[in-house]
């Protein structure tokens, strides 16, 4: 079974038609914030497929740094009580980070890296990871990971 979710209403409408979740039982995409309160209990009332405490695996990738500290850690809270067995989400650990909240940005910026192994988070160290797409910084000098898909048990 796989659940979607996604703020974004125009992605949604487009996974559920590029993935025909009429004639797939076990797929759903749903619009929603995963930021906001009681954010699991939300998706189980309005699922079909997810019954009872049968949560595997959350996957957050590229979500959480469009958060507030506050934000995510109601997000990490509403985690640990969905019952999931494990956590997969994007983490920045290979890069020189000092995690800030959306508030220490300059005006308009609305994402930052985040190594949630760092303060305020303190995750332990990652299960697994596997790092993502390597680009180019400082003129084309660097090799520098975007960062690294991490997996993490749902209760850490």
């Amino acid at each position: 079974k796989y659940i979607g979710v996604d703020i974004m209403p125009g992605l949604i409408a487009s996974h559920r038609q590029r993935f025909d979740t009429d004639a797939n039982p076990k797929l759903e995409f749903f619009h929603s914030d995963m930021s906001a309160p009681n954010i699991f209990q939300t998706i189980r009332q309005k699922s079909r497929i997810w019954t009872g405490e049968d949560t595997a695996v959350v996957l957050t990738r590229h979500v959480l740094e469009h958060e507030t500290f506050e934000a995510i850690f109601r997000y990490f809270r509403e985690l640990k009580r969905s019952g999931a067995t494990y956590f997969v989400g994007s983490n920045a650990s290979r890069r020189q980070v000092r995690n800030k909240d959306l508030s220490d940005l300059p005006e308009g910026v609305n994402f930052r890296f985040l190594n949630f192994h760092r303060y305020p988070f303190f995750l332990p160290a990652a299960l697994l990871f596997w790092v993502e797409d390597v680009h180019n910084e400082a003129g084309g000098k660097d090799n520098v990971p975007y960062g690294e898909i991490a997996v993490w048990r749902g209760g850490d």
